[in-house]
């Protein structure tokens, strides 16, 4: 019998009938005892919470082995990795900001890959590399200021990513609806890991020239259901930086930081702390966080950028 028979089966037959629950006799106990009795029990219950939880890191399995080292499962021997030019040191002449190549040795945090000429290159922490690399430029229009203001900023972030990136890495995408976004991140998404999204917002969602405005919800139900790994999103839509929002994006699966204006912002200056973002973390190949913080700084006036990861709000920014 199939299960939704067995269900329908189930609900004519009006649930089954359950026994009446066995009488319980009330137990006797002096009632200072039993104050006493229910104080241990609150004061034991700490200690008891703290043994399971020491129980349950011992029996979670231990990160993969490789010789002597215990490595995390990012990057194996052989994967094959993008690693800025700046890294590989200054005998490496490379035109690019990155350098495609593979793994070839593996030490606790740092990892050694191949170089051009048959060479090995020395110790990278992996924080710089990236195992897929790759821009999108998502500009969400409203009929109303797209030549004005959302076209520009687009162009801006795009010829600025072409001149980091070669342009098979970078994308620039057109949409006015969130069924539009989700019929194209259904067939692209894995080419890309840094998502820059431009348009209008507030705290409560992005505004689309069709449908209005979304919620963070409603990213979950057209883009994260398609699943794949987490990526740096970048929002220059005004507010998209307080909480619901922030807040509930950066909780979807597929969004492993969320930086947002948590006030309205200028065009140039949404389009400043885009790219000098992107020049700290890809170019120089420093880590989320410390770009992040490099680009926050450099913004003039009272624009403040904020910084989300799993539904919470990074501290110090």
């Amino acid at each position: 019998m199939a299960a939704f028979e067995l269900g329908a089966w189930y609900g004519m037959q009006g649930g089954i009938a359950k026994t009446a629950p066995r009488e319980k006799k009330p137990a006797l106990m002096h009632p200072v005892r039993s104050a006493c009795a229910t104080t241990v029990r609150a004061q034991a219950r700490p200690a008891l919470n703290r043994r399971v939880r020491v129980l349950r890191l011992a029996l979670e399995p231990a990160p993969p082995v490789i010789g002597d080292h215990r490595v995390p499962k990012t990057f194996r021997i052989g994967d094959s990795v993008y690693v800025p030019s700046s890294q590989l040191g200054a005998a490496v002449q490379i035109d690019q900001a990155f350098y495609r190549t593979n793994v070839v040795a593996r030490r606790d945090r740092s990892v050694q890959v191949g170089i051009p000429g048959g060479g090995v290159s020395g110790w990278i922490a992996t924080s710089r590399l990236h195992k897929m690399l790759g821009v999108a430029v998502i500009t969400i229009g409203d009929f109303q200021t797209e030549e004005a203001l959302l076209n520009p900023l687009s162009k801006s972030v795009l010829q600025f990513c072409r001149l980091l990136l070669d342009d098979s890495s970078v994308v620039s995408v057109r949409i006015r609806a969130i069924s539009e976004l989700g019929e194209w991140w259904k067939n692209n998404h894995l080419a890309y890991s840094h998502i820059v999204m431009i348009g209008h917002g507030s705290r409560d969602g992005i505004v689309f020239g069709v449908g209005g405005l979304r919620k963070a919800v409603s990213f979950d139900r057209r883009v994260a259901v398609h699943g794949g790994p987490k990526r740096v999103f970048i929002s220059l839509c005004c507010e998209t930086g307080r909480a619901p929002f922030a807040r509930d994006f950066s909780a979807l699966q597929i969004c492993g930081n969320l930086m947002a204006p948590f006030h309205s912002v200028h065009g140039a200056v949404a389009s400043q702390f885009c790219q000098t973002f992107l020049t700290w973390h890809i170019l120089q190949g420093k880590s989320v966080k410390v770009a992040y913080r490099n680009a926050a700084a450099s913004v003039p006036g009272n624009d403040s950028y904020k910084l989300w990861r799993a539904g919470n709000l990074v501290r110090g920014n």
